[in-house]
């Protein structure tokens, strides 16, 4: 069977939490203001094709990491479940530690899967730049490329196949500092109880608060909150074992 081409970088069991009675997401693009509110299926929305493909050349594409992302979904459904029932009820979640471990990597993959974050990261203009010091750094411990090698590199195209790729090798690399941060908080579970009142998702889902010149996550002040439903957000907060 072949992989599927359509891939979301928001996954629809949070999708289909911000739905009406009649299964559908009410949506804004402030890329296109004048067309206002439209409805849709969450199955198109926030996808695009082949985004968690490695491009290795023209027509080549390596799938693998889709694969990942479904699996992690897959493990990460039925927690978020579980935490939205918990909060429906006023309860706490009880995750085990092996939940509540899967639940720290799915909100670090969930900031840096969406393609806003590679934008915020790291601007095509100063991926260039890097470029041209890896370049270099190349030419100073290996050999000086050669003219068609860096005429090749200049393609926009290629600039642009090297930077999606290097984003996707970097959610594979293990995030050990930001994972032992979050393995050091419990959760903060809000829950909407007016009626009437939602939580909205995005293009950039989970949300970060802190105060100026205090971002590191480490800080108890910083928060970092991911709706998963309409009445339903979670952020990493007060000390593991903890309760308020």
């Amino acid at each position: 069977m072949a992989p599927p081409k359509r891939h979301h970088f928001v996954p629809e069991f949070i999708l289909r939490r911000f739905c009406d009675a009649r299964g559908r997401l009410h949506y804004f693009d402030k890329r296109r203001p004048s067309l206002g509110v439209g409805t849709t299926s969450p199955r198109n929305q926030f996808v695009e094709t082949n985004l968690y493909s490695l491009r290795l050349g023209p027509q080549r594409l390596d799938p693998r990491l889709e694969t990942t992302m479904s699996k992690l979904e897959g493990e990460a459904a039925p927690i978020t479940a579980s935490i939205v029932a918990h909060a429906r009820l006023g309860l706490c979640p009880n995750l085990t530690p092996e939940q509540k471990a899967l639940w720290d990597f799915f909100l670090i993959t969930q900031l840096k899967r969406v393609p806003d974050f590679l934008d915020s990261v790291m601007p095509q203009r100063e991926f260039d730049a890097l470029l041209s010091v890896l370049l270099q750094q190349f030419a100073e411990e290996v050999r000086p490329p050669d003219h068609t090698e860096i005429e090749r590199l200049k393609e926009p195209a290629t600039l642009v196949r090297l930077q999606h790729n290097a984003w996707l090798l970097s959610m594979t690399k293990p995030a050990t500092v930001l994972t032992g941060i979050l393995g050091d908080k419990g959760l903060v579970v809000a829950r909407i109880a007016k009626t009437g009142k939602s939580f909205i998702t995005g293009s950039r889902p989970v949300v970060k608060l802190n105060y100026p010149g205090r971002s590191m996550l480490s800080d108890p002040t910083v928060e970092l909150w991911l709706p998963i439903a309409h009445d339903v957000a979670v952020s990493p907060g007060l000390s593991r074992g903890m309760r308020d």
